[in-house]
């Protein structure tokens, strides 16, 4: 099996990390939402929104990777944007 590195992303990862969310997004709603909203989700706005998220102070978002190349990304709000319900047990 071939590992999977989990890494902070950082700015020079926008190609790759909009690449990603693309293919996820186009595959995920296309048949499911209508095609406008789908297809607004542009190469632009994408990188736009990864941009954002990639250099936004207190903003963090992680890729991982297999073998030198990104493939799943996640970002995470910056944590003063929204109240945090944690419960345990």
């Amino acid at each position: 099996m071939t590992p999977v590195l989990l890494r902070p992303a950082d700015p020079g990862d926008l190609d790759a990390v909009a690449a990603v969310f693309l293919g996820c997004w186009r595959s995920t709603y296309a048949g499911r939402l209508p095609t406008p909203l789908v297809a607004s989700m542009s190469d632009d706005a994408a990188r736009s929104l990864w941009s954002r998220a990639l250099t936004t102070p207190g903003r963090r978002a992680a890729v991982a990777e297999v073998d030198e190349q990104v493939c799943g990304v996640v970002g995470l709000p910056s944590l003063m944007d929204a109240p945090m319900n944690l419960r345990v047990g």
